[in-house]
Protein backbone atom coordinates (compact mmCIF):
# COMPACT_ATOMS: atom_id res chain seq x y z
CA UNK A 1 0.00 0.00 0.00
CA UNK A 2 2.83 2.30 0.80
CA UNK A 3 4.32 1.41 -2.52
CA UNK A 4 1.03 2.16 -4.12
CA UNK A 5 0.96 5.60 -2.49
CA UNK A 6 4.51 6.19 -3.54
CA UNK A 7 3.65 5.17 -7.10
CA UNK A 8 0.53 7.32 -7.11
CA UNK A 9 2.52 10.25 -5.87
CA UNK A 10 5.24 9.57 -8.49
CA UNK A 11 2.55 9.24 -11.12
CA UNK A 12 0.95 12.47 -10.01
CA UNK A 13 4.35 14.19 -10.01
CA UNK A 14 5.06 12.71 -13.46
CA UNK A 15 1.62 13.78 -14.74
CA UNK A 16 2.22 17.22 -13.27
CA UNK A 17 5.61 17.39 -15.03
CA UNK A 18 3.98 16.13 -18.22
CA UNK A 19 1.22 18.73 -17.88
CA UNK A 20 3.80 21.44 -17.18
CA UNK A 21 5.89 20.27 -20.16
CA UNK A 22 2.79 20.25 -22.41
CA UNK A 23 1.87 23.71 -21.18
CA UNK A 24 5.46 24.93 -21.74
CA UNK A 25 5.42 23.29 -25.23
CA UNK A 26 2.14 25.02 -26.14
CA UNK A 27 3.48 28.30 -24.78
CA UNK A 28 6.73 27.97 -26.76
CA UNK A 29 4.87 26.82 -29.89
CA UNK A 30 2.54 29.83 -29.63
CA UNK A 31 5.54 32.10 -29.05
CA UNK A 32 7.35 30.58 -32.05
CA UNK A 33 4.24 31.00 -34.23
CA UNK A 34 3.97 34.67 -33.19
CA UNK A 35 7.71 35.14 -33.84
CA UNK A 36 7.31 33.53 -37.29
CA UNK A 37 4.36 35.83 -38.11
CA UNK A 38 6.38 38.84 -36.91
CA UNK A 39 9.39 37.61 -38.91
CA UNK A 40 7.23 37.25 -42.04
CA UNK A 41 5.85 40.76 -41.49
CA UNK A 42 9.35 42.15 -41.00
CA UNK A 43 10.57 40.35 -44.14
CA UNK A 44 7.64 41.82 -46.07
CA UNK A 45 8.38 45.28 -44.68
CA UNK A 46 12.07 44.83 -45.53
CA UNK A 47 11.19 43.89 -49.11
CA UNK A 48 8.86 46.89 -49.39
CA UNK A 49 11.55 49.17 -47.97
CA UNK A 50 14.18 47.72 -50.32
CA UNK A 51 11.82 48.28 -53.25
CA UNK A 52 11.15 51.84 -52.07
CA UNK A 53 14.89 52.40 -51.62
CA UNK A 54 15.50 51.14 -55.15
CA UNK A 55 12.76 53.46 -56.48
CA UNK A 56 14.25 56.42 -54.59
CA UNK A 57 17.70 55.47 -55.83
CA UNK A 58 16.46 55.50 -59.43
CA UNK A 59 14.70 58.83 -58.87
CA UNK A 60 17.83 60.25 -57.25
CA UNK A 61 19.94 59.08 -60.21
CA UNK A 62 17.44 60.66 -62.60
CA UNK A 63 17.64 63.88 -60.57
CA UNK A 64 21.45 63.74 -60.60
CA UNK A 65 21.42 63.28 -64.39
CA UNK A 66 19.01 66.20 -64.82
CA UNK A 67 21.13 68.33 -62.50
CA UNK A 68 24.26 67.42 -64.43
CA UNK A 69 22.61 68.35 -67.73
CA UNK A 70 21.34 71.57 -66.16
CA UNK A 71 24.86 72.43 -64.97
CA UNK A 72 26.19 71.70 -68.46
CA UNK A 73 23.55 73.94 -70.07
CA UNK A 74 24.22 76.65 -67.48
CA UNK A 75 27.94 76.47 -68.25
CA UNK A 76 27.26 76.75 -71.97
CA UNK A 77 24.92 79.68 -71.31
CA UNK A 78 27.54 81.47 -69.21
CA UNK A 79 30.22 80.95 -71.87
CA UNK A 80 27.85 82.16 -74.59
CA UNK A 81 26.85 85.14 -72.44
CA UNK A 82 30.52 86.00 -71.93
CA UNK A 83 31.17 85.81 -75.68
CA UNK A 84 28.13 87.96 -76.41
CA UNK A 85 29.19 90.47 -73.73
CA UNK A 86 32.69 90.75 -75.22
CA UNK A 87 31.20 91.03 -78.72
CA UNK A 88 28.80 93.75 -77.50
CA UNK A 89 31.74 95.67 -75.99
CA UNK A 90 33.65 95.43 -79.27
CA UNK A 91 30.59 96.57 -81.21
CA UNK A 92 29.96 99.44 -78.80
CA UNK A 93 33.57 100.58 -79.20
CA UNK A 94 33.30 100.26 -82.97
CA UNK A 95 30.00 102.15 -82.89
CA UNK A 96 31.58 104.97 -80.86
CA UNK A 97 34.45 105.18 -83.35
CA UNK A 98 32.01 105.24 -86.26
CA UNK A 99 29.94 107.91 -84.53
CA UNK A 100 33.02 110.12 -84.09
CA UNK A 101 34.03 109.58 -87.74
CA UNK A 102 30.47 110.32 -88.84
CA UNK A 103 30.39 113.54 -86.82
CA UNK A 104 33.69 114.61 -88.38
CA UNK A 105 32.40 113.76 -91.85
CA UNK A 106 29.16 115.65 -91.17
CA UNK A 107 31.15 118.69 -90.02
CA UNK A 108 33.33 118.48 -93.14
CA UNK A 109 30.25 118.06 -95.34
CA UNK A 110 28.64 121.09 -93.69
CA UNK A 111 31.80 123.12 -94.37
CA UNK A 112 31.84 121.88 -97.98
CA UNK A 113 28.13 122.68 -98.33
CA UNK A 114 28.62 126.16 -96.91
CA UNK A 115 31.57 126.73 -99.26
CA UNK A 116 29.56 125.46 -102.23
CA UNK A 117 26.56 127.61 -101.31
CA UNK A 118 28.87 130.61 -101.07
CA UNK A 119 30.42 129.70 -104.42
CA UNK A 120 26.93 129.21 -105.91
CA UNK A 121 25.82 132.63 -104.67
CA UNK A 122 29.02 134.11 -106.05
CA UNK A 123 28.45 132.36 -109.39
CA UNK A 124 24.83 133.51 -109.48
CA UNK A 125 25.93 137.08 -108.85
CA UNK A 126 28.56 136.75 -111.58
CA UNK A 127 26.00 135.21 -113.91
CA UNK A 128 23.60 138.10 -113.26
CA UNK A 129 26.42 140.52 -113.86
CA UNK A 130 27.40 138.77 -117.11
CA UNK A 131 23.73 138.67 -118.22
CA UNK A 132 23.41 142.34 -117.49
CA UNK A 133 26.63 143.02 -119.40
CA UNK A 134 25.43 140.82 -122.27
CA UNK A 135 22.11 142.69 -122.30
CA UNK A 136 23.96 145.94 -122.36
CA UNK A 137 26.30 144.78 -125.14
CA UNK A 138 23.35 143.40 -127.07
CA UNK A 139 21.59 146.75 -126.77
CA UNK A 140 24.77 148.51 -127.90
CA UNK A 141 25.10 146.17 -130.90
CA UNK A 142 21.44 146.79 -131.80
CA UNK A 143 21.89 150.52 -131.34
CA UNK A 144 24.93 150.53 -133.59
CA UNK A 145 23.17 148.33 -136.08
CA UNK A 146 20.22 150.73 -136.04
CA UNK A 147 22.52 153.72 -136.40
CA UNK A 148 24.44 151.97 -139.17
CA UNK A 149 21.25 151.19 -141.12
CA UNK A 150 19.80 154.57 -140.69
Amino acid sequence: AEQQKSRDSELKAFEQKLSDAAHAYRFEADRERKAQVENDQLNGAEQALRQQLQTYGAKFQHFQDALSKSDKVLGQYKRQKGKMHRRAEVLEKENAELRVRNERKEAQLQKDKDALLKEKASMQDRCKGLQAERQQLSEQVQAKASNGNA
